[in-house]
């Protein structure tokens, strides 16, 4: 991951991620444990939008999520590694720590 030009825009955004890691991350825990419980009784998910779909499938491991969204695991770690402001690398430790939690 680059970092952002000091004072763009882009920089701004890259801020904010970083500051509310911590509220995306618990909405992402939230979310995977309903996913599994919901799975677990055969019921349909929510219509969450696509970025906390993506989450959930990457923390759940959930090929199946993965399929129906067409994405890949990589791809969907891409896509919701800038809504918590991290590097790839940073972004798989937070998921590993998120499994752990449930």
């Amino acid at each position: 991951m680059t970092t952002p030009e000091p004072g763009s825009f882009a920089e701004y955004l890259h801020s904010q991620a970083v500051e509310n890691r911590d509220r995306t991350v618990e909405g992402w825990i939230t979310r995977a444990r309903f996913a599994q419980e919901s799975r677990e009784l055969g019921e349909l998910l929510p219509a969450w939008s696509t970025g906390e779909l993506l989450a959930v499938a990457v923390i759940n491991d959930d090929t199946a999520l993965f399929e129906e969204l067409d994405y890949t695991r990589e791809q969907a770690l891409e896509r919701i590694r800038f809504d918590i402001g991290a590097t790839p690398e940073v972004a798989e430790e937070i998921i590993r720590d998120i499994r752990a939690q449930l």
